[in-house]
């Protein structure tokens, strides 16, 4: 199930008035890691950043930058992916494994 703006919003808020990642992830049939990663994002940046606009170009040396962040300093793959407020968690370890 593909989310809009304000099913994220909406989710952010049910997490923030205590509600179970269990429940979240039952209610809107998505993957609790992916809801703690959008959760993430958006205290770190702010709702803006689920908002969907134009896809985003990541340079080739970008991703190297994020790779090398991951491979040769020892940082997580989350944390890397959050720094670069990478939509959706699964985008760094798939250029990783390429």
């Amino acid at each position: 199930m593909k989310l809009s703006y304000e099913d994220k919003l909406t989710i952010y808020q049910m997490k923030q008035a205590g509600y179970s990642w269990s429940h979240i992830s039952q209610t809107y049939n998505i993957n609790v890691s992916n809801l703690r990663y959008m959760v993430q994002l958006i205290d770190k940046y702010g709702p803006e950043i689920v908002r969907k606009g134009k896809n985003r170009y990541y340079s080739p040396d970008l991703k190297q930058e994020m790779i090398d962040q991951v491979l040769l300093n020892g940082h997580s793959q989350l944390e890397v992916s959050l720094n670069y407020a990478l939509p959706n968690q699964g985008m760094l370890p798939n250029w990783i494994a390429q």
